[in-house]
């Protein structure tokens, strides 16, 4: 042992003597023993017990083999951890475990071969955002938004690779969004649901036809899911005094001051009404967009730049508003250190706060939910009653195609249904029909 430092040599000498009966009835020189012992410091009461396991000082392994004896640092203080070394040292050398170990790692090799070619849903999603049409930055955000909750919902599935997902896994899946759904990402409304759906078949669609990513699509008989055919619904003049009445309502019954955000939602609701802006624009307009009577910005969505003309009532809404505790001074609502998501979900909620001070009805006399989005169906449906054209209306709106405008604001409500059955009674009366049974010539 003339190799080991002089140090050393108490405590190899009492490991040595320890296993030195078993080095004697070897059959062979091939024998090996590794064992833990502690190397104690100076101070250290028990320094002179190298099998004391209590300490804090350093452990070592005691390695005999092929008549040779050395020490290797553990690298740890704890015998426990040392011991589990000492353990794995001997399976090594074990033939058993070593024919063990080569099967491993020859399976791992053909796994890694295997998944060479293999494409992660990670990178598929990634793969697919890039390849998406550059559009609105609200399309982009949607597609973003689809990729990661796909890439969730794979995780939670201990899901890797594209070809991993099938289509039972998927058809599951699909049954779970719903809106009372248990995990947050499924809580879907049915024309939510429905356009998730058709986004994740059109990716799976891209994977296979397109990137040529997976041989099969597992999305493919992904049964559609119809959209709700429910609209918000434009309000009367006196539903939208009844809600402006409502935001000092709010603020008398706020206990801090911090919580009173009524005149800034009774500017914001004047703002939509009468402008048919989106509740986002709103809330991003800067107070440099403000005029002498109107507003002008560039959408979020459509990119358009506009510029409606607004009553003085509302200019002077939102001249007159002061700069709550944590919004830029060069803006209404907007904190500019939050996104524009964040800034809409934070106003969301405020506005849902003033429910329970309305009692709104649909026409029918059904109970009528506030959403801010009726207001600019209020400002579409207005003018179309006063007789503006649809094509009018969608160029205010900023629709991409008239046919959003139709399908949307065109709605047949009762006042307006009620102007073209006069409208038809004044055509036959000029035509000289008279009475139910009357008849008329051209």
């Amino acid at each position: 042992m003339n190799h080991l430092r002089r140090e050393d040599s108490v405590l190899y000498k009492d490991c040595t003597r320890a296993y030195s009966g078993v080095m004697a009835n070897s059959e062979s020189s091939t024998t090996t023993t590794i064992t833990v012992y502690t190397r104690h410091s100076a101070a250290c009461a028990k320094q002179t017990d190298p099998q004391w396991r209590n300490c804090k000082c350093r452990k070592y392994l005691y390695v005999y083999e092929n008549g040779v004896a050395r020490r290797v640092s553990a690298k740890t203080r704890v015998w426990g951890t040392a011991e589990k070394l000492a353990k794995a040292e001997l399976a090594k050398r074990d033939p058993a475990e070593r024919a063990l170990q080569a099967i491993k790692d020859r399976d791992a090799a053909r796994e890694a071969a295997r998944n060479k070619d293999r494409v992660t849903i990670a990178a598929a999603l990634a793969q697919w955002l890039k390849s998406r049409p550059k559009g609105p930055a609200s399309t982009h955000t949607t597609h973003l938004l689809f990729a990661e909750k796909v890439q969730r919902w794979a995780t939670a599935k201990k899901l890797e690779y594209l070809d991993e997902i099938t289509k039972r896994m998927l058809a599951e899946w699909h049954g779970e969004w719903k809106p009372e759904a248990k995990r947050p990402d499924d809580r879907m409304a049915p024309t939510t649901a429905s356009h998730f759906n058709t986004r994740l078949k059109g990716f799976f669609a891209w994977a296979v036809d397109v990137a040529d990513l997976i041989e099969t699509n597992p999305a493919k008989a992904l049964p559609s899911i119809q959209a709700s055919d429910k609209r918000t619904w434009p309000l009367t003049p006196e539903q939208f005094n009844e809600l402006l009445a409502a935001c000092a309502r709010y603020d008398e019954t706020a206990c801090l001051k911090k919580h009173k955000f009524g005149r800034h939602l009774r500017a914001l609701f004047l703002l939509m009404r009468w402008s048919g802006l989106r509740v986002t624009d709103c809330l991003a307009l800067p107070r440099r967009a403000l005029g002498t009577n109107c507003v002008t910005l560039i959408t979020q969505k459509t990119k358009a730049q506009v510029s409606p003309i607004l009553p003085p009532d509302v200019v002077e809404a939102l001249a007159s508003l002061p700069r709550l505790t944590g919004i830029s001074d060069d803006y209404f609502f907007w904190p500019r250190q939050v996104s524009l998501q964040a800034l809409k979900a934070t106003w969301l909620e405020r506005i849902n706060r003033l429910r329970p001070y309305l009692s709104f009805q649909d026409e029918d006399g059904q109970p009528l939910e506030f959403h801010s989005h009726m207001l600019r169906d209020t400002f579409a449906v207005e003018l179309l009653k006063a007789g503006w054209s649809l094509e009018d209306v969608s160029r205010l709106l900023t629709h991409t195609s008239i046919r959003v405008t139709e399908k949307y604001y065109a709605r047949w409500v009762k006042a307006r249904v009620k102007q073209l059955d006069d409208k038809m009674i004044a055509y036959l009366a000029s035509r000289g029909a008279e009475g139910t049974g009357a008849t008329f010539t051209a």
